[in-house]
């Protein structure tokens, strides 16, 4: 299986970036990165979703992550 796009380095700056703003109580600006993250992981997500599609084996091996996703997501 392989994602169209992987957010690994994007998304760990962008967590990093996330608690920085939150230390100097720069609340929109963690905001606006807060809904940065979501909306990556809602295209990992959907993406992953469409491979299981694809292949149903996938389904089980994938089934605790998307849940937690899912959650995180909100």
């Amino acid at each position: 299986m392989s994602l169209r796009q992987s957010y690994a380095r994007v998304a760990k700056t962008a967590a990093m970036i996330v608690g920085r703003y939150a230390h100097a109580k720069q609340f929109k600006r963690m905001n606006r990165e807060i809904k940065f993250l979501r909306t990556r992981l809602g295209r990992e997500m959907r993406d992953i979703g469409r491979n299981i599609k694809v292949d149903e084996t996938l389904g089980p091996i994938f089934a605790v992550s998307l849940l937690k996703a899912s959650q995180i997501r909100g």
